[in-house]
């Protein structure tokens, strides 16, 4: 996993910020969705993720993970939507 900024405690998305790099590590991932590892193994196995398995390690396109941080609500609680009760 990546680096926290000790600033604020927040996993450090620095990475994010160089173009040229075009694929993220399981780690990184994990960090810009705030979810573990599993996770984002899972997220691969459903289809969500494009992702390729080099050397026993899964490779996620960069803008794939993107685009699934901006579809995907954050970790929390689930919003309740049936006020009936």
């Amino acid at each position: 996993m990546t680096k926290t900024n000790s600033k604020n405690g927040k996993p450090d998305l620095s990475f994010l910020d160089d173009p040229a790099l075009t694929m993220l590590t399981s780690g990184q991932v994990a960090d810009l969705l705030n979810v573990g590892i599993n996770m984002v193994n899972k997220y691969i196995r459903r289809g969500h993720l494009e992702a390729r398995k080099l050397g026993g390690r899964w490779f996620i396109d960069r803008g794939s993970a993107v685009a699934f941080s901006k579809r995907t609500r954050k970790v929390g609680r689930p919003i309740k939507t049936d006020f009936s009760e």
